[in-house]
């Protein structure tokens, strides 16, 4: 099972270049921040992570095949989060994933 934590340590940093967020979850090499759709609009989004040396940035989408049991991890963990904080965001009876309570 892989760890999940939701804050940086005291030697971690994010890339200055990454956005304000609502919610974060960092496993050993990735990390999933949550965040608004937009500045009215509840609508959950969410950023991939990689990590370097203590160094949290926006991944280009590509990993080692070796790592997909610590993404699974992480997006488990932001998904289970999301289904106990959030609302479905529902349109025409279908879900389209999730919306921010608050």
């Amino acid at each position: 099972m892989i760890k999940v934590r939701r804050k940086l340590s005291k030697e971690e940093y994010l890339d200055v270049e990454i956005k304000p967020y609502r919610e974060m979850f960092l496993s050993g090499v990735f990390g999933i921040l949550l965040r608004n759709r937009g500045k009215d609009d509840k609508h959950v989004c969410f950023e991939i992570l990689g990590e370097d040396d203590g160094y949290w940035f926006s991944t280009n989408g590509t990993a080692s095949s070796a790592w997909f049991e610590n993404l699974e991890g992480v997006v488990a963990e932001a998904r289970k989060w999301c289904e106990e904080n959030c609302e479905p965001d529902i349109h025409n009876d279908i879900q389209y994933g999730w919306k921010f309570k608050y």
